[in-house]
């Protein structure tokens, strides 16, 4: 009774979000039941193993070594192991919170900067309906959305057409990239505002 309550009130909470973009986790409510559920089961399976000493010592070394890992793999290598986390900062600094920024991957981006519009329609109705119309392009002329940042082939070059990205030009300062990731960041040519992110006259 209690778990369809709360499926009744997650699809409610979905409905009832009619805004075109949002960033709003939709997810923050689902941690509420799963968090609790995990613990649980993560207490019976704790209870089992403490009786084992060693099991148990060995799951918590490799939860520490994991963490650990992960933790320096991520933060401490001295190179850019997401873009995403770059393509934030490079928002921030470089372009205007008066200009409009069209990113398909806009999670983080978006989390940290007001001006990011979601293109791949994960939080943007507008946008899912471009893409399942072929029309994401005309979208972002009628969003007024003044630079684009994204990972070159996997977003820009494979959802823009050539010739529709005649229109813009790669900014003069480009995020950091990695070989896995590689950010472009565009600029339309007919912009107004000037930013250091825009191409010299």
């Amino acid at each position: 009774m209690f778990y369809s309550k709360v499926v009744g009130w997650r699809f409610f909470q979905l409905k009832r979000v009619t805004q075109a973009q949002f960033y709003h986790r939709p997810e923050g409510e689902d941690f509420c039941v799963i968090l609790p559920f995990l613990a649980v089961v993560l207490s019976a399976l704790l209870s089992k193993i403490r009786q084992q000493e060693t099991a148990l010592r060995a799951f918590l070394l490799m939860l520490l070594v994991s963490f650990t890992l992960f933790a320096w793999l991520s933060l401490h290598t001295g190179t850019v192991s997401s873009t995403l986390s770059v393509n934030s900062g490079f928002v921030k600094q470089y372009i205007p919170a008066t200009m409009r920024v069209g990113a398909f991957q806009s999670g983080v981006v978006g989390y940290f900067n007001d001006n990011v519009i979601n293109l791949d329609g994960k939080v943007n109705r507008r946008a899912l309906k471009a893409l399942q119309t072929n029309s994401i392009e005309q979208y972002i002329d009628e969003a007024r959305i003044d630079v684009i940042i994204d990972w070159r082939e996997r977003y820009i070059h494979r959802y823009l057409s050539e010739r529709w990205l005649t229109g813009w030009q790669p900014c003069v300062r480009q995020p950091a990239t990695t070989a896995r990731d590689n950010s472009l960041c565009l600029v339309r040519k007919d912009a107004e505002k000037t930013v250091d992110a825009q191409p010299s006259p």
